[in-house]
């Protein structure tokens, strides 16, 4: 019987284990190239905007970009399919959206949800490290724990941060004064509970089914990603309260990323109130 599907999501990860023949292998092992490819892509782009290279807006045209390679080469490889025409469509429409003149305070908000690709990239590697795939053998081997390991504290990391950055940002918005009423701030609200949700099924899909034999192992595992899952959280207010409310912070717990491009919404909102007013 197939695993169940929540929200389109399958509920354990089906892996081949046996395949027909090399072609067929070779096959699978490529459709996973192709997603470690991409989302390799998505990284570079995202450490160009962390060093500020290039901007939010600039950020989200190459994710537009890349999403688009994605679909083309998906087609070719015949795993293009409604699913993806829906979620590639969507994506595509909010990155364009954001770089609309009303959301350029808010863009850096939809950059940072793209912090998920670094671990999905690692679990691209994963995949290609199945004993099915032939390139490792054993199920234990090493190389296969340890990018276990890493995805799974990146990813709980991740899913602490994104989620909880988007809804403190959206909660000020709409409750309380600093910032103002902004539109933008419902549909963050809208946002955070399908990538909570999203998250949460994701974690459930993913989760390993098998426990480790080393009890030890077992132990730093489950201990490691809720640890990791509450320091994304925190990174988040901290994150917040840096680019918001500096002063309640020391200058070490501040968290400020470089470049030319970067200011602060605050300042970001009183310089485009200017600009419409004066106009």
């Amino acid at each position: 019987m197939p695993p169940k599907k929540i929200l389109g999501l399958q509920k354990g990860e089906v892996h081949k284990e046996k395949f027909d023949d090399d072609s067929d292998r070779f096959r699978e092992a490529r459709g996973y190239m192709v997603v470690l490819g991409c989302n390799l892509l998505s990284c570079c782009s995202l450490v160009l905007y962390l060093f500020g290279v290039i901007d939010a807006a600039g950020e989200l045209q190459c994710e537009a970009i890349f999403l688009i390679i994605k679909g083309v080469i998906e087609v070719l490889t015949g795993k293009f399919g409604w699913a993806l025409l829906l979620h590639h469509t969507a994506m595509i429409g909010g990155f364009l959206l954001n770089q609309h003149a009303s959301m350029q305070c808010w863009s850096f908000i939809t950059v940072h949800q793209q912090f998920v690709h670094f671990p999905f990239a690692i679990r691209a590697a994963w995949r290609l490290t199945l004993p099915a795939m032939g390139y490792i053998k054993h199920e234990l081997s090493w190389r296969r724990r340890g990018l276990a390991n890493l995805f799974w504290l990146t990813w709980m990391f991740s899913c602490g941060y994104r989620t909880l950055l988007i809804t403190l940002y959206s909660a000020i918005c709409l409750c309380g004064p600093i910032l103002g009423f902004q539109w933008q701030a419902t549909v963050g609200i809208l946002m955070a509970l399908i990538l909570a949700s999203l998250d949460r099924n994701w974690t459930k899909a993913m989760w390993p089914t098998k426990p480790w034999p080393d009890r030890r192992h077992n132990a730093y595992f489950h201990s490691g990603t809720r640890i990791t899952f509450c320091l994304g959280m925190t990174f988040a207010i901290l994150a917040l309260l840096s680019d918001v409310f500096p002063d309640v912070l020391p200058l070490w717990a501040r968290i400020v990323y470089p470049g030319p491009f970067h200011r602060s919404t605050p300042q970001c909102l009183i310089e485009t109130r200017t600009l419409s007013e004066a106009v």
